[in-house]
This record gives C-alpha cells, structure tokens and sequence, in this order.
C-alpha cells in the first residue's frame, strides 16, 4: 500500500501530466524557471508555516523537503517529472543540470544529481515554493526569489518547547543539532555559507511576526526582483 507522501508525490506528477498532455493545449514551458519561491529556514522560526501560509496565498505548490526526498528516492518518479517537461525544454534542462555540477555543485553523488534534477524540473514548472533541500544555491541568484526565515534564539527555543512539548535544554539541542547539520550541507555540498544574508533576496527575522505577516511580506517583496536570464 503507498504511503502518503508517495500518494502526494504522484498525484503532483500527475497533475503535471496532464498539464503537458491537455487536448488542444500544448503548455510551453518559458526559458526561464519561475515563477519560483525558496525558502530557506532555521529552525523553530516559523519558515515551515510561513510557507504554508504564502502557499495558501498565491495558490502554489508547496514543495516540501518530505515530497522532495521522496522522488529521491524513487527513480520512477524522477523520470515521470523530468518528461512532464516539453521535449524542447528537455535537452536544455539536461544540459543545465550538468552545467550546475561545473559552477555551483561540490558535491558530485548521485543524491545531490537526483536533488538538482528535481528543483530544477520543478522550478521550470513554476508556481510553486520550494522549502529547504539548498534550493537557492542550485537555482543561483538569478533564478527564483529566495528567503531566509530567522528568529531570536529565545523564539525557537519556545517554539520548539511548545510544538515538541520538550525542556529548554532539549529544544536548545535540537536547535543546535539542526543548524550545525544544515549549515555543514550548504558548505560541504555547494561551498556557501547558509546564513550568508547576501545568498538571499530577503531575510526575514520571524520573532515579532506571525506565520500570516511573514507570508504576506515575502508576497509584497516578490514582484519587486529584477529576474534575468542565465
């Protein structure tokens, strides 16, 4: 029986499908991914319901880091979302991602191809937010709008406490475990510094906003990016 996640991730291919396949519709897809929304997040921030919320706002996909590690790991799924793309498309989002591993990418293993073939297919998609996974740093500046949701170390600290129901001591842990796991993927796996304020288009501190506020900032600061072509 498939799981939920692998229900999920199924019926956004097919909804992709179908898009592509559509009687009397052929859907081109623009030389340019977008639009397109990151999210990078520490946590106990609110970036996770943040995200949620803008999704609920704008009416994109949410693309998670369980949908994400999910068509990882299934290599049927992989092909189904890189042949949703126009066969025009295609061969330039295959060279696009071989061009990654020789400008931006460190890391060459199969998880990390696997990784940037999916953001990448997604993002040529479109109208979706992607959390986590370093998706601004394979998109690149110019591809997308990127943010990063912060707090106050006493915020997380509580909001872990109340979501986890867990002690002080076990939340300041958590939080340390989490940013030391996430900081040595962005440096080991791209050679950048996650919380490098330029690496982003907007950094927002989430300790005296709520997950709507947060939400509505990054839809008002969206329009206002100068996107380019790479």
């Amino acid at each position: 029986m498939a799981t939920a996640i692998e229900i999920i991730v199924d019926r956004q291919i097919r909804r992709w499908e179908l898009e592509k396949n559509r009687p009397g519709e052929k859907v081109s897809l623009p030389e340019r991914p977008g639009p397109i929304i990151t999210i990078s997040r520490q946590k106990g921030s609110g970036g996770s319901l943040a995200a949620q919320k803008l999704a609920e706002l704008t009416g994109f996909t949410l693309i998670g880091r369980d949908i994400i590690d999910q068509i990882s790991l299934d290599i049927g799924a992989q092909k189904r979302l890189v042949e949703t793309l126009d066969e025009s498309v295609r061969s330039k989002f295959e060279l696009w991602v071989e061009g990654l591993f020789r400008r931006r990418i460190i890391d060459t293993s199969d998880y990390l191809k696997s990784l940037a073939k999916i953001i990448g297919a997604v993002s040529h998609h479109g109208k979706a937010i992607i959390v986590g996974r370093g998706a601004n740093f394979i998109l690149g500046k110019k591809r997308g709008f990127h943010v990063r949701v912060v707090a106050d170390i006493e915020f997380r600290v509580e909001s872990l406490m109340t979501r986890l129901m867990i002690s002080k001591t076990a939340a300041l842990e958590e939080i340390s475990r989490s940013d030391e796991q996430r900081r040595k993927f962005i440096k080991s796996d791209f050679g950048k510094e996650i919380d490098d304020p330029q690496e982003y288009d907007l950094v927002v501190n989430s300790t005296f906003l709520n997950p709507e506020q947060v939400a509505q900032l990054i839809l008002n600061s969206y329009p206002m990016k100068r996107f380019e072509v790479t």
